[in-house]
């Protein structure tokens, strides 16, 4: 998955109350979506990497899953723990 940054700041990013394992891919689509920002797929168009990680801890699954129905059910557009918590280190990286 890729995102325009312009995109990716209007939804704050990745949420950073998810934990361990699943769903947070899910959620920040649902979230571009809810905010109007057309997927587009590419499939077999461009070079794809996967950076090596170990697998998460499945326990907060039921969660995760619950905070992505409540993403769909509810519309949300904005997360509150996501890039924002950065913004001064994002100034300074690119002042």
């Amino acid at each position: 998955m890729a995102f325009w940054r312009k995109d990716l700041i209007q939804v704050n990013g990745y949420n950073e109350d998810f934990y361990g394992w699943g769903r947070e891919d899910n959620e920040i689509a649902a979230r571009l979506a809810n905010a109007g920002i057309r997927k587009r797929a590419i499939k077999f168009g461009g070079i794809v990497f996967h950076l090596y990680h170990p697998e998460k801890c499945r326990e907060h699954c039921e969660e995760n899953e619950r905070r992505l129905a409540q993403t769909i059910t509810d519309k949300i557009t904005y997360c509150s723990q996501g890039v924002n918590q950065y913004t001064y280190a994002l100034s300074e990286l690119y002042a």
